[in-house]
């Protein structure tokens, strides 16, 4: 049985967080939560749930990267033992 490798264990739970926080935006247009938990009032605007869709992958996108671990030279010459 094959396993996903670490890296795309860790993308897919980035994946599933995004589809997460975008839909939590999209409730939060539809349902009015500020209104229902604080008493709060708000009209729906799609238009912020559709600016902040576009706008929390964009800004992961621009985030650095970590850099790659140095290898050895026993790693770059193919020795495993």
């Amino acid at each position: 049985m094959n396993f996903p490798s670490k890296p795309q264990r860790i993308l897919g739970y980035e994946s599933i967080a995004f589809v997460f926080v975008i839909a939590l935006s999209w409730l939060d247009e539809f349902l009015n939560l500020p209104g229902l938990l604080a008493g709060g009032t708000k009209a729906p605007d799609w238009r912020e749930s559709l600016i902040e869709t576009v706008v929390a992958p964009a800004e992961t996108a621009n985030r650095p990267q970590p850099p790659e671990p140095a290898q050895s030279a026993a790693d770059r010459r193919g020795d495993l033992a």
